[in-house]
């Protein structure tokens, strides 16, 4: 009975440090994703496509104005874990972005999110990623 209890309660601290880890990570990228917004503003597009990325797609919406889309998907969570063998446990997000870029003139004037998230991180996470570069 001792065992068992010792085990129960090893189990228990292993998802404890676990939970605490991800709590402790959750929101990086969301709070990265959430600066960009305003920071990227003003950013000559030859800037942006070095830090963040050649564009995925780019669409024409007027004739000095333009969309970049950039692309990121992330398949992997943060801690994955298997628990008594019996189930899994994963902490973390996995999602996809598209960071729209809007640009006039050459230079970017707003910054959208649209995706699909999953996890701890909160909104727009998946995108911290694309942005995380341009902000340093």
């Amino acid at each position: 009975m001792i065992r068992r209890r010792g085990w129960s309660l090893w189990l228990a601290a292993e998802i404890a440090a676990a939970v605490g880890l991800a709590a402790l990570l959750a929101g990086c990228g969301s709070i990265t994703a959430h600066k960009a917004r305003t920071a990227l503003v003003g950013l000559p597009v030859a800037d942006l496509t070095a830090c963040a990325g050649i564009p995925d797609r780019t669409a024409d919406i007027g004739p000095d104005e333009r969309v970049l889309d950039l692309t990121y998907q992330n398949d992997k969570p943060l801690l994955a874990m298997k628990v008594l063998t019996a189930f899994d446990v994963s902490l973390g997000g996995v999602g996809a972005c598209h960071a729209l870029f809007r640009v006039r003139d050459g230079k970017v004037v707003a910054v959208h999110y649209s995706g699909t998230e999953t996890g701890l991180e909160g909104a727009n996470a998946a995108c911290g990623p694309i942005v995380r570069d341009c902000l340093h």
